[in-house]
């Protein structure tokens, strides 16, 4: 994706991700030529629009959202983009993605829902739901690593793991089926470091998508 591209769907697309965090994870992303994606938490559908972007026509966009509310006149240009109106958290919701995909895996899944952390939290439920769609070999991001919830889960996962250099945002190439107990199996000195880079980077808390 070109700058131009990029810059005009960040300034306009009311994504609710910090600049250096979606510029790393767009490339990263974009690198593996996904067909299939699935997105938690659509809100107004800022990412949808990138996803839009780097998705074939002949791709799935799968958004998922208690309320999605898509704001642009033009999205889902190619029709393409399927909106799954739905609490993640709940199992009932998983299914309807997974028939959607209609036996297929997805390339690309981004955690990006609620942040609040109640029965071990909504970014573990959204994991457990959502990460057995995924393909062996895809990539999953959780987002807004600044809540201990959401930084729970990804250091519950097993490498290979990456995080954006301002960790904001980790990536784990999926190379297992894996169910995680974030609030039980997360190194705590590992979390506090990373809670520690994350607000010197950014001096305060989390914006949350």
């Amino acid at each position: 994706m070109n700058k131009e591209t990029f810059d005009t769907l960040f300034v306009y697309g009311t994504t609710q991700q910090r600049l250096q965090d979606w510029h790393w994870c767009i490339d990263k992303i974009e690198s593996t030529n996904p067909k299939i994606v699935i997105e938690i938490g659509v809100f107004t559908g800022g990412s949808l629009r990138f996803w839009e972007h780097i998705v074939p026509s002949d791709g799935v966009i799968i958004g998922v959202d208690n309320v999605p509310q898509p704001i642009y006149y033009d999205w889902n240009k190619n029709g393409n983009v399927k909106l799954v109106n739905g609490d993640s958290t709940k199992i009932e919701t998983a299914i309807e993605v997974e028939n959607i995909l209609n036996n297929k895996k997805a390339d690309f899944l981004l955690i990006d829902g609620g942040h609040l952390t109640l029965d071990g939290g909504i970014p573990e439920r959204d994991f457990n739901n959502f990460a057995p769609l995924v393909k062996i070999g895809g990539l999953i991001c959780v987002a807004d690593l600044g809540a201990d919830c959401a930084s729970n889960v990804f250091l519950s996962l097993p490498n290979p793991k990456e995080t954006e250099p301002h960790a904001g945002m980790g990536f784990w190439t999926k190379t297992q089926e894996v169910e995680i107990q974030a609030c039980n199996g997360s190194d705590k000195g590992a979390c506090e470091r990373m809670l520690k880079l994350f607000h010197s980077s950014y001096g305060g808390h989390p914006k949350h998508g």
